[in-house]
C-alpha cells in the first residue's frame, strides 16, 4: 500500500483560527468548514487519521486538510478516483489503534499487499462506479423534492388555503374545530408486550418500539398480536412521534399507545395531521399518557373530504416509497459490485 497510495499527516488548524473562505477543511469526518487559503492542490483522497467517525473523502477543490485527517500524498500514477473507492472499500477501521480516541495506524496500511489493475481499467473502474453514484445521487435529490412538494401541499391543506371537491366538482362543507380525544381513542397495548427476547428476521410477526428504530426485530409468539383494528397509529408518550400502521404487531413494551380512530374519521388523514401538530407537553423529560393531549384543538373536514386528502397524499407517498425502493435497490447493488471488484 504505500507504494500505491501512501498516507500523510497534515497541520492543525484550531476551530478559533478558522477563518471563514473558499476554503474547505477536511476532517477525518469530511468537510465541516471553510477556510481562506488552502495547503493542498485538488485532488485528494482523505481519510480519517483519529476520532469515532469514519470516512474516506474525495476533495475536487483545492483545500485545507486538518490534523485529524490522513491524505494521499503520492498517487503512484494512479488513478486518483480508483484511490478513492479503493481507500473507501479498504477497511480501513480494522487499523485503528485504541487509546482515548481511536486512531488510525497509517504504517500498519502501508505494509499490507493487495492487486491492483492497470491505470486504464482503474480509470473505467472508477468512472463506471462514479456514474452509478450520481444515480444514487440523482434519485436522492428527486426523493427529497417528493418529500419537500408533499410537506408544502400539506401546510397548504390543512390550514384549508387549498380545498378538495367531490366527484361531481361541488365543495365539501366547512371544517369543524374538534378535539384530539374527540376523534381518536387508544388502546393500552399491555396484553400485546412480546414475551420472547428471542428475536429473528425469519419470524413473522414485526416487534414495535419506541424511538427512531420503531421496528425492533421479529418474533414467532402467535398470542395476543394486535390486528384487528388496522390501520393505526402508534404514539410514542416519550417522543410524541407518531407512526402509521397497516399490518399486524407485538409491542417491545408500553412506551406507546395504540390510537384508533373514531367512525367519522380517516386514520391516514388523522396521521397527516399529526404530523404537523406542535405537541410541546413534553418538557423537562417528563412522560404524557395520551390523555394529556386529548384536548388539543383541530379543525377537520368531512370524511369524505378526509378520504379525498389521504389518497393524494398516499399517491405521492407511493412515488417517494418507490424513489426509496429504487435507491437503497442501487446502493445495495453497489455494494455487492463492490466487494466483487475489492475482493
Amino acid at each position: 500500500m504505500k507504494d500505491f497510495a501512501p498516507l500523510q499527516r497534515w497541520f492543525d488548524l484550531p476551530t478559533d483560527q478558522v477563518q471563514d473562505g473558499d476554503y474547505p477543511v477536511v476532517y477525518s469526518n469530511g468537510i465541516l468548514r471553510n477556510h481562506k487559503t488552502y495547503k493542498a492542490k485538488a485532488p485528494w483522497v482523505v481519510t480519517w487519521r483519529s476520532g469515532t467517525i469514519w470516512k474516506v473523502s474525495f476533495v475536487e477543490n483545492d483545500y485545507r486538510p486538518h490534523n485529524t485527517s490522513l491524505r494521499v500524498t503520492d498517487f503512484k500514477n494512479n488513478y486518483p478516483k480508483f484511490v478513492f473507492y479503493f481507500y473507501a472499500n479498504f477497511g480501513l477501521e480494522k487499523f485503528w489503534t485504541w487509546s482515548w480516541v481511536p486512531t488510525l495506524n497509517r504504517n500498519d496500511v502501508h505494509t499490507q499487499s493487495r492487486y491492483f489493475p492497470s491505470y486504464p481499467e482503474q480509470t473505467k473502474i472508477a468512472n463506471f462506479l462514479t456514474a452509478v453514484d450520481a444515480k444514487i445521487v440523482n434519485l436522492t435529490i428527486l426523493k427529497s423534492e417528493r418529500e419537500k412538494y408533499k410537506t408544502g401541499a400539506m401546510q397548504q391543506i390543512f390550514s384549508q388555503q387549498i380545498r378538495f371537491k367531490d366527484e361531481e366538482g361541488n365543495d365539501f362543507t366547512e371544517w369543524e374545530e374538534k378535539k384530539l380525544g374527540e376523534c381518536l381513542w387508544y388502546i393500552q397495548p399491555t396484553k400485546y408486550i412480546v414475551e420472547s427476547v428471542e428475536y429473528s428476521d425469519e419470524y413473522k410477526v414485526p416487534v414495535l418500539t419506541a424511538g427512531k428504530t420503531f421496528i425492533l426485530w421479529y418474533t414467532n409468539e402467535e398470542s395476543w398480536i394486535f390486528s384487528e383494528k388496522l390501520p393505526c397509529i402508534i404514539f410514542d408518550d416519550f417522543t410524541t412521534a407518531n407512526k402509521y400502521v397497516d399490518f399486524p404487531f407485538k409491542v417491545k413494551s408500553s412506551a406507546m399507545k395504540i390510537l384508533i380512530a373514531k367512525e367519522w374519521v380517516d386514520i391516514k388523514f388523522m396521521f397527516e395531521a399529526m404530523q404537523l401538530f406542535k405537541l410541546s407537553l413534553w418538557d423537562d423529560h417528563k412522560r404524557y399518557w395520551i390523555s394529556e393531549y386529548s384536548n388539543f384543538d383541530l379543525f377537520i373536514p368531512s370524511l369524505a373530504e378526509q378520504q379525498r386528502i389521504a389518497d393524494f397524499l398516499s399517491n405521492i407517498d407511493q412515488k417517494i416509497s418507490e424513489l426509496n425502493q429504487q435507491i437503497e435497490k442501487m446502493k445495495d447493488w453497489k455494494k455487492g459490485l463492490l466487494q466483487g471488484l475489492f475482493i
